[in-house]
């Protein structure tokens, strides 16, 4: 789960360690749930953006299964 407290938000992309993009979601709320199943154990980054494209946050996670 991704939270902010940002209230224009409009997509969050998500790149693993090479900056490979993983995945990009569209949401407009302050919470997204991101399904990780599919990603392999390692560290990511995710951006989140507002409607013009501008980087609002940017943070990272580790999956580990």
């Amino acid at each position: 789960t991704i939270e902010t407290s940002l209230t224009n938000n409009q997509s969050v992309e998500v790149l693993d360690v090479n900056g490979k993009l993983i995945s990009t979601s569209i949401f407009n709320t302050k919470k997204l749930m991101l399904s990780v199943a599919d990603f392999a154990d390692g560290v990511y980054f995710y951006n989140i953006y507002d409607v013009n494209g501008k980087v609002l946050h940017t943070d990272k996670f580790v999956v580990v299964k």
